[in-house]
């Protein structure tokens, strides 16, 4: 009979520390990417406080405000607050996965007015940002300088 003992694997933590530093890494590039295509946009647009495309939480103020038509006025107002009510929902139980979907799916709403502003393919942009998690911070950078459509 052939029995399996507990063995015993001893693997050295410092073996994932390459892997985490570029994973960090992946992430700083696409935050810096993302802050300069939204603060360049929003030079563009006349917005005033360009820079808060660089603050976490308050960039959605920026990407609001370039879609503030689409939403009717004031929508860097409207999507702060937005985001805002889901960081408070997102710590009460059950619901906090209704307002994850409803999030997401405003925020991939808010991605597509801005490709259909700023882009001759909106839909093909929204698809491959979801299907592709990083294609949306390069195509922000990408089409940051492009006029209004």
């Amino acid at each position: 009979m052939f029995t399996i003992e507990n063995v015993e694997t001893n693997i050295d933590p410092i073996i994932f520390l390459p892997i985490w530093l570029i994973i960090i890494a992946i992430g700083l590039v696409g935050y810096i990417l993302n802050a300069v295509a939204l603060s360049t946009m929003a030079k563009n647009a006349g917005i005033s406080r360009p820079w808060l495309a660089w603050i976490p939480v308050a960039n959605v103020w920026i990407m609001g405000e370039l879609v503030t038509d689409r939403l009717r006025g004031n929508g860097g107002f409207k999507y702060i607050i937005i985001t805002l009510i889901y960081i408070l929902v997102c710590w009460i139980p059950f619901v906090n996965a209704i307002a994850g979907m409803a999030y997401g799916i405003f925020s991939i709403l808010v991605l597509y007015w801005l490709y259909e502003k700023y882009s001759n393919k909106p839909v093909l942009h929204t698809v491959f940002s979801i299907i592709i998690p990083i294609y949306s911070v390069i195509c922000l950078f990408v089409i940051r300088n492009n006029e209004e459509y």
